[in-house]
């Protein structure tokens, strides 16, 4: 659950892997449909993307994502 609410994950926690699983799902959802029963998405944390020095690197990641996407209908 910690890659829902990165922010919680102890600053000596394993907070890269926490990082790389929360960017990815909220790319991830940001092209899926909504699940009946379960909440909308996952926001992304821009305050903790931040603190770990990935905002640089979001554009290239929503690209990907984007392209993976298109090739994939339903990502």
């Amino acid at each position: 659950m910690h890659h829902h609410v990165p922010g919680r994950v102890p600053p000596l926690g394993s907070r890269e892997l926490v990082a790389a699983v929360h960017v990815a799902d909220a790319l991830v959802h940001s092209h899926a449909p909504p699940l009946p029963g379960l909440p909308d998405g996952t926001t992304l944390d821009a305050a903790f993307v931040e603190e770990m020095g990935l905002t640089g690197r979001l554009d290239a990641w929503r690209e990907l994502v984007d392209r993976l996407a298109s090739e994939e209908p339903g990502l």
